[in-house]
């Protein structure tokens, strides 16, 4: 978040995580795609985006493939010329960014939905996997998130997600939470919260998705 920016015109102004990522999306649609599709992974070549398609490509015999907080579409967009032969479904809380996803004219296998994360409008192991891109880690409760996959992903299925670095752990998230503090202060506002602490460390995101014994 830059000093200059702003909420839609007629929108609240929060620094409450859900209310602050409906305003960002409803005024920056397509933002996380741009930012990211033309990046590559150190070490490795491909777009986190691509990395994503890959473990999807692991699973020859899915049939159905989630794609949850689709954004733009521009992972479906992947998935679909990869593997034309899926059902693949966009789940997106935000109608700018689903509305960039339907521009992009994506084939008739894939549906895009407008739907909260932890209330999916899906059958119980309908989908062989999910996918996230740049998502999880913002969802104000991601146990509810996390249930609701075991709830839609049949058993052994997949769920692969690409997650933005830990808090501390990169040069440029340092760099962005000082700017940020900086336009928080220059604004007068209260601290931004958005996203869940569990998803900050390896130990408690891990804990999400360990079954009670």
């Amino acid at each position: 978040m830059s000093p200059g920016w702003r909420p839609p015109k007629g929108a609240a102004v929060t620094n409450e995580g859900a209310e602050f990522l409906r305003a960002w999306h409803a005024r920056f649609p397509g933002s996380t795609s741009a930012a990211f599709f033309p990046g590559r992974i150190v070490d490795d070549g491909r777009s986190s985006y691509a990395m994503l398609v890959d473990d999807v490509a692991d699973l020859p015999d899915a049939k159905t493939v989630v794609d949850l907080g689709c954004g733009d579409g521009k992972l479906l967009e992947l998935l679909a010329e990869q593997r034309p032969q899926l059902q693949l479904i966009g789940i997106d809380t935000s109608p700018e960014e689903l509305a960039l996803a339907r521009v992009r004219n994506l084939p008739e296998n894939v549906r895009l939905v407008e739907a909260d994360a932890a209330a999916m409008p899906l059958d119980d192991a309908s989908a062989d996997a999910a996918v996230c891109h740049m998502a999880l880690m913002l969802f104000d409760n991601v146990s509810r998130v996390v249930a609701e996959l075991a709830r839609v992903i049949r058993p052994n299925g997949l769920f692969a997600a690409v997650l933005g670095p830990a808090p501390g752990n990169s040069e440029l998230v340092a760099w962005y939470g000082a700017r940020l503090h900086e336009a928080e202060a220059l604004e007068n506002l209260a601290a931004l919260r958005v996203g869940d602490p569990a998803t900050n460390e390896a130990k408690s995101l891990r804990a999400l998705f360990t079954a009670d014994e």
